[in-house]
Order: structure tokens, then sequence, then C-alpha cells
């Protein structure tokens, strides 16, 4: 699974979910490349928390994942 990320505005970088599930779906969908892929990319025009919904055996668990976006000035500091 990835952690949080941060990124330039513009910028995209790259979701993902490393398990053994029947079905994933992401939300917010703004910005997703695929929503139901266990890895998607993203390009968020502001700081956005985007949600996996796992689907497995039955169950549901959800994971959120936060993209915070900054300027190029403050990326490397």
């Amino acid at each position: 699974m990835s952690g949080d990320a941060q990124i330039c505005v513009g910028d995209s970088t790259l979701l993902s979910i490393d398990a053994t599930v029947d079905s994933i779906r992401w939300s917010p969908i703004d910005g997703l490349s695929m929503p139901e892929a266990l890895t998607t990319f993203v390009s968020p025009s502001m700081t956005t928390t985007y949600f996996a919904t796992l689907y497995f055996n039955g169950m549901t668990e959800v994971v959120p994942i936060q993209v915070n976006i900054t300027s190029e000035a403050t990326l490397g500091n």
C-alpha cells in the first residue's frame, strides 16, 4: 500500500493497494485515472484525501491516503 504523498501543483502520483481483494473502489474519483483498480494515478488540484474501499470475503475495509499539494519551492525542504 502506498502511503501519504506530497507533490507539486500540476504533478501526479501513483496510489496503490497491495492486497488480494474481490474489488476496490477509490473515492473521490476526480483526478483518478482508474477508480476501480488496485493502482491508479491521481493529479488533484488541491490537497485531497483519497479513500480506497476494499471488498473481500464479504468484508469491507476503508484505507485513507492523503495527497498533499505544495509549491516547488517547499517540496525539497
